[in-house]
């Protein structure tokens, strides 16, 4: 048989207050159920979103662009030319090609040589024709792809393909046309850290090409 302890039973009174705080809890309960159930279905919501955003490791190949970058001789827009160019594909693999000055190339810069570390002997000694180079661009990208310095590498890309008496298969445009404006102001520190993180050495066409890829990645931006 149970035995109850009296001493535990409230009184009258006491029972009556706890009755009433009880009533109150309840009624704030009613109150702000509908508050509460709209915070959890925000929470739910934002959690929804978060996980249907695509991480830097998930992304879909096609919804990574193909990057390219030019090096060259000056970086005068009158006289200067391209002298490597190289790319970055979707899949993250990399093609580069230095580039035998046209007859017709003068222009030269010791400065930006410094900066690139290519030689004109070794342009010289191994650069590919101009012929050659455009047709392997041509094979191996179309569509459209991505630049970070648009008005240098279209002067660069045009200089080439004009010399090679060709059109390319494929249109360059700027990366920014395809970033909104948080992950342009992202941009440039997370290019700094990719950087950084890689130790690729930079102004060798093939490597800047990979840096912008794999800053892609990292600010999780798609096309």
């Amino acid at each position: 048989m149970t035995q109850i302890n009296f001493l535990t039973i409230p009184s009258d009174k006491i029972f009556e207050k706890q009755v009433r705080d009880m009533s109150q809890a309840n009624l704030l309960c009613l109150k702000y159920k509908p508050l509460a159930t709209n915070i959890a279905r925000i929470f739910f919501q934002i959690e929804v979103t978060r996980n249907a955003m695509p991480s830097p490791n998930s992304l879909k190949i096609e919804h990574i662009p193909t990057f390219i970058d030019f090096e060259a001789s000056s970086l005068d827009l009158l006289s200067s030319y391209p002298i490597e160019v190289g790319i970055c594909l979707p899949t993250g693999d990399t093609r580069s090609w230095l580039i035998q000055p046209h007859v017709l190339w003068k222009d030269w810069s010791e400065k930006a040589a410094r900066i690139h570390g290519i030689s004109k002997a070794t342009l010289q000694e191994e650069g590919q024709e101009i012929s050659e180079v455009i047709k392997e661009l041509n094979s191996i990208i179309s569509g459209t792809v991505y630049c970070d310095a648009w008005a240098f590498d279209s002067f660069w890309m045009h200089r080439l393909f004009k010399a090679g008496k060709c059109k390319p298969s494929f249109e360059l445009d700027s990366i920014t046309s395809i970033l909104d404006s948080e992950q342009i102001d992202q941009w440039q520190d997370i290019r700094a850290s990719i950087i950084d993180e890689s130790k690729l050495v930079r102004h060798r066409a093939a490597n800047d090409a990979l840096i912008l890829h794999k800053t892609w990645k990292k600010i999780g931006a798609t096309i």
